[in-house]
């Protein structure tokens, strides 16, 4: 049994026409989003992985939550590919995972990652809010399975502010 986690990047700084989209700083309410859901993930949930993506925004969220749960900040699997994937690029990522690996968090973007957990649960769609966190179990000992695998929901949270 793997438990997969996917995580939408924490409330970022307005866009600017001077700034690339990708050098995008959380906000000051971002970085207490993340540290919320930091806790959070914390208390109820045991991380192996962290696959985030390499955008400023996710990459302050993955740090903040990696420094609450003790998780290595050098461990992160950081992947430029991610940055507002498409669902079947945050797919393609997944397979790829170590089978020692039975807990994974992926840390990335909107509107891809809401399509792709909408899409492991059709009866409940999902239009994930910043630093919102969705939970699924599947019943598999490989990654390379997951395309193929039943996805159980296990829960959603997301911060209420």
């Amino acid at each position: 049994m793997k438990n997969l986690y996917l995580l939408r990047h924490a409330d970022a700084e307005y866009a600017s026409p001077s700034q690339p989209d990708m050098n995008r700083a959380l906000s000051q309410q971002g970085i207490k989003e993340a540290q919320w859901m930091g806790h959070i993930i914390q208390k109820k949930i045991n991380i192996d992985a962290i696959l985030s993506s390499t955008a400023q925004r996710a990459k302050e969220t993955s740090e903040i939550v990696s420094n609450i749960i003790s998780y290595d900040i050098h461990s992160i699997l950081w992947d430029k590919e991610l940055y507002l994937a498409k669902p079947e690029i945050i797919e393609s990522k997944i397979i790829k995972i170590e089978s020692s690996i039975q807990s994974l968090l992926v840390v990335c973007h909107n509107p891809g990652l809401s399509y792709f957990a909408s899409s492991l649960n059709i009866s409940s769609p999902y239009l994930l809010p910043t630093c919102g966190l969705v939970s699924f179990k599947i019943d598999i000992t490989s990654w390379e399975d997951f395309p193929f695998a039943f996805k159980e929901f296990v829960s959603f949270e997301y911060p209420h502010s």
